[in-house]
């Protein structure tokens, strides 16, 4: 009998430390790890009562549903939280009658045979549950949860002890969610809603939460730097021309602030969906921008449903914010409050309006607070975040933090306040918990601890757990003891001891034990906290792991010793490589060429993979995972983003070394091409807060004769350096200036660009441009392959442009490109041939073209000729490859014209595609293009193409072809 009470005893006392310990965790939980914490408290406290399972559910009281949201399950019990999401509190009347009006304890020790209405037994038995025990979670007299307890295998009978450890838990979850939501709600409502909220400047969208990427399907770059029109079909259902008709929107939006209307978008698929969309002009951050709000309609334009649900959400969250909102005259006495007063101060509105703002601080205080409350009301003064305390009509002391701005009539004199109180009761209590625990986390710059005064862990910092090999809550009430062996013991405790007669130690050398019992080597400081009347109270350790610095030392011991012989061994080996260099240059030489076809074919191979690897990582990301699942799948997809960037960047070297890499030399509006350069670097430069500015130092419009896509590549490979290795809030310039001969002839133009980052050192100029080179990455954070700027240098040969650098360490860098310069090809057949001298005559025939085109010279002289020439054909332009398809399903052309080097795919493969479909495959192609080697013309002739074009357009042999097919 003596034996059974004093296992009571000890069980009773480890109750009281398991509620100890999971009040402290709790304290400290941050919103990341709630879960994490949550899931180890119900495994803790089902493992210590021998239960089957252990479950928290909330409430939706709004709504009158609960759901199972945490849950553990011993060993052989299967879970059954996905079953148990929004059930009615209708469906068991009397189960949440008992938590929400009598607010006790459900307690069934036998279900089979208990009084349990019939619905409720047979519920509990099917999930073979013999056992029961629930409390419900309290919060300011309503109850918005329960946490309970399962027994499956037997029979169980509830002691007193299981139900004081069960409400004990349960209070503590009640003061944690209720700072949780205090301290999280505003700040991920934006994330986190259920409707698609997006931002734009100067119409492009800047960012995008979690439902807007959902509505898209794909992932948030697929938003972030585009124009609505860029996701979104070239036409509405009206027929409206999208990117013309969105223009038409925003300047609406510039005029009138705010708009509503439908649109119709595009998913990544190629879906097209209907959204309700609201336009509002708002201030972010000191910027002008556009906040818009997607509703998915498509379904019938659900757009009533929609706005129901959207007003239900805002009511739930204004009802749970437990915001005040009062109104007061000149002399503080109040005019207005809503109904949240009796929920936060037990007032009923009309019981306060009447009364004084000072009439609801403590009698002790009241006075002082009158006095600086009227001072603050005729001073006409806003208030922020003013902390005060209040004395609800129960007489129980809260703390508010009150917002207010003074209230002006029609003729602009002051005649009151208007504001809001919100309580901060437990936000306050917390801070004050945790001032200790930051004072020494503060004070930590490595590895930081706090223990008792017995060496029990009170608190650790995550850089002490990580160097042990723990996570920071498998600690806490742990003995320093756990971090060192018996032997290691005997000098760690006299330092315990030194600490508390001396106050502490500085610089001792400790070895110390990790999780998975491998000895590390710390250089640790201790100090004795003690409280404001000098009585200690804590102790507190900092520590820096010191093994490697311990191998270094043996490294360079073993060096020193072993320096003469290594000498001598490394000069025989010089002169056996010197007879041997002749040789293996040769071999070099002749394996260069083997290389870069091996890099090009591994290359192309490794893509497959890859592409597998980012699309099903793109899938788990849509797929609603956890958070921690979620760090995961975005580690996957950045790594996988970069290696994808360097298996490309070695593509382009090994075709450029292999001379398999084509290009084509036309004229290319200069400052057409800088514009989409700076647009496509838009979004990274206003990541890194890096404004671009561009100077144009010509006095017209500047042409090149260069391929267009390969000197973009160049410029977007040096503005990539000047953004990644610049620092927050730099500034990149992009400057043209036109070259002139001795003979004052315009010969070349000159693109520089220019940043005030870190610089290059003058030793280093010289590797930049080499392969695998990158100049200082041992000591930055800056991903990168250090193939851009060896790209950048082939790629100039290759086209003939000159290549200059300059830097300054500190101060930044400069690279220039410059590139022949080159009449218009509008300008150059022009001069020969005006549209409207043409002898041809004006045909009525009548049809539609696709162009597929990224020169918009060339495209703008086609629509001149068209409108003059054939004004009864409507011509369809695109610049992308990967639009063809689609815009001959949609608009079913007598003719394609189509260039071959496009942004996206090579024109060849557009012709394939077009060809292998049996909607497109008799639509008749011509090709325009500068590329004119004839193995190409030849493999285009093969495959199906119709003719081939040179540019420069010659408009007769254009309109000539154009009639032949329109026949």
């Amino acid at each position: 009998m003596e034996n059974s009470y004093h296992k009571e005893i000890e069980r009773f006392r480890e109750m009281q430390e398991m509620l100890t310990r999971f009040s402290r965790e709790l304290i400290q939980v941050k919103f990341s790890e709630l879960d994490l914490v949550i899931n180890h408290i119900l495994l803790s406290c089902g493992e210590f009562l021998f239960a089957d399972r252990a479950y928290l559910f909330l409430h939706n009281n709004e709504l009158e549903t609960s759901s199972n949201t945490h849950e553990w399950c011993n060993i052989g019990v299967s879970p059954a939280k996905e079953n148990l999401q929004n059930i009615p509190f209708s469906d068991f009347p009397s189960f949440f009658k008992n938590l929400h009006e009598e607010q006790k304890e459900v307690i069934v020790d036998d279900v089979l045979n208990s009084h349990l209405d019939s619905f409720t037994k047979e519920f509990l038995l099917v999930q073979d549950i013999k056992s029961i025990i629930t409390a419900p979670l309290i919060d300011s007299g309503t109850c918005i949860g329960f946490i309970g307890l399962d027994y499956t295998q037997k029979c169980h009978t509830f002691s007193i002890l299981e139900q004081t450890l069960l409400n004990g838990i349960g209070a503590s979850l009640v003061n944690v969610i209720k700072r949780i939501n205090d301290e999280e709600r505003y700040s991920v409502l934006f994330e986190n809603s259920p409707d698609a909220y997006l931002i734009m400047e100067s119409g492009i969208f800047i960012d995008c939460n979690k439902a807007a990427i959902k509505m898209i399907g794909g992932t948030k770059n697929d938003i972030i730097g585009k124009r609505p029109e860029d996701i979104s079909p070239t036409y509405q259902s009206d027929g409206a021309y999208s990117k013309s008709y969105s223009k038409e929107i925003m300047d609406s939006v510039a005029d009138l602030g705010a708009i509503h209307f439908e649109w119709q978008h595009m998913k990544l698929d190629g879906t097209l969906f209907w959204v309700n969309i609201s336009l509002a002009k708002i201030k972010l951050k000191g910027k002008n921008v556009i906040f818009s709000t997607w509703r998915d309609i498509t379904e019938n334009k659900k757009t009533q449903d929609a706005l129901k649900d959207s007003e239900n959400r805002f009511k739930l969250i204004s009802k749970h914010s437990k915001s005040v909102i009062w109104e007061t005259d000149m002399k503080g006495k109040y005019t207005y409050l809503n109904e949240m007063s009796e929920l936060v101060y037990g007032f009923k509105p009309d019981e306060l309006i009447g009364k004084y703002f000072y009439d609801l601080h403590p009698a002790e205080g009241r006075e002082a607070y009158k006095i600086a409350g009227e001072n603050l009301l005729n001073q006409g003064v806003t208030l922020k975040d003013f902390e005060n305390p209040i004395v609800k009509k129960d007489g129980t002391l809260i703390w508010v933090s009150t917002n207010g701005v003074p209230k002006t009539n029609s003729r602009g004199e002051l005649i009151g306040y208007i504001g809001s109180d919100v309580e901060i009761t437990e936000k306050r209590m917390a801070t004050d918990e945790l001032k200790k625990f930051r004072i020494i986390s503060d004070q930590a710059y490595f590895g930081a601890a706090i223990t008792s005064l017995e060496g029990n862990i009170l608190y650790v910092n995550n850089a002490f757990a990580n160097m042990h090999g723990f996570m920071p809550v498998e600690l806490i009430g742990k003995h320093l003891g756990i971090f060192h062996t018996a032997e290691q013991l005997k000098h760690v405790l006299p330092l315990l001891d030194k600490i508390k007669s001396e106050g502490g130690f500085d610089l001792e050398e400790v070895e110390h034990v990790k999780k998975d019992g491998s000895v590390f080597s710390t250089l640790m400081t201790a100090k004795l906290i003690s409280d404001e009347n000098n009585i200690p109270q804590f102790l507190s350790a900092t520590l820096i792991d010191i093994t490697d610095r311990k191998n270094y030392e043996k490294e360079i011991l073993n060096l020193n010793q072993n320096l003469d012989r290594k000498i001598k061994e490394r000069t025989k080996e010089l002169e056996k490589s010197n007879m041997d260099l002749f040789y293996a240059r040769v071999e070099a030489e002749d394996s260069n060429k083997s290389k870069s076809e091996f890099l090009s074919r591994m290359s192309h191979e490794l893509r497959t993979p890859m592409n597998a690897i980012l699309g099903f990582a793109q899938l788990l990301q849509m797929s609603d995972p956890t958070p921690s699942q979620e760090r995961g799948i975005n580690h996957i997809l950045k790594s996988g983003q970069h290696l994808l960037n360097l298996i490309n960047e070695v593509l382009d070297i090994s075709k450029i070394e292999s001379g398999k890499l084509s290009i084509s030399i036309e004229p290319v509006n200069l400052n057409i091409l800088i514009s989409e350069v700076t647009e496509l670097l838009a979004s990274a430069a206003y990541n890194k807060n890096i404004s671009i500015e561009t100077i144009l130092k010509v006095t017209k419009t500047a042409f090149v004769k260069t391929d267009k896509q390969r000197l973009k590549q160049i410029l977007i490979n040096i503005m990539n350096n000047a953004l990644k290795y610049n620092s927050i809030n730099g500034k990149v310039w992009i400057t043209i200036e036109p070259v002139f001969s001795k003979e004052n002839e315009l010969i070349e133009y000159k693109i520089t660009i220019k940043d005030n980052g870190k610089g290059i050192d003058e030793n280093d100029l010289g590797k930049i441009f080499s392969p695998f080179e990158r100049i200082g990455a041992e000591n930055s954070t800056v991903e990168g392959t250090g193939l851009g700027l060896a790209v950048v240098k082939q790629l100039a040969q290759i086209m003939n442009c000159k290549l200059g650098v300059q830097s300054k360490l500190g101060e930044g860098s400069s690279f220039s490109v410059q590139v022949p310069a080159c009449q218009s090809s509008i300008d150059e057949t022009f001069v020969e041939q005006n549209v409207e001298s043409i002898e041809s005559e004006t045909v009525k025939i009548a049809g539609n073209i696709i162009y597929i085109e990224d020169n918009l010279t060339n495209v703008d002289l086609v629509s001149q000729v068209l409108e003059t020439k054939r004004p009864n054909i409507e011509l369809i332009t695109t610049m992308y490859g990967n639009d063809a398809l689609d815009l001959c399903l949609q608009h079913k052309p007598k003719l394609v014209l189509l260039d071959l080097h496009l942004p996206d795919i090579h024109g060849s493969e557009v012709a394939k595609i077009l060809f292998s479909n049996p909607s497109t495959q008799n639509i008749p192609i011509v090709v325009i293009s500068a590329d004119v080697l004839n193995s190409n013309i030849k493999y285009l002739q093969s495959v199906g193409v119709k003719k081939f074009m040179s540019k420069p357009i010659i408009i007769t042999e254009l309109l000539e072809t154009i009639d032949s097919y329109f026949q």
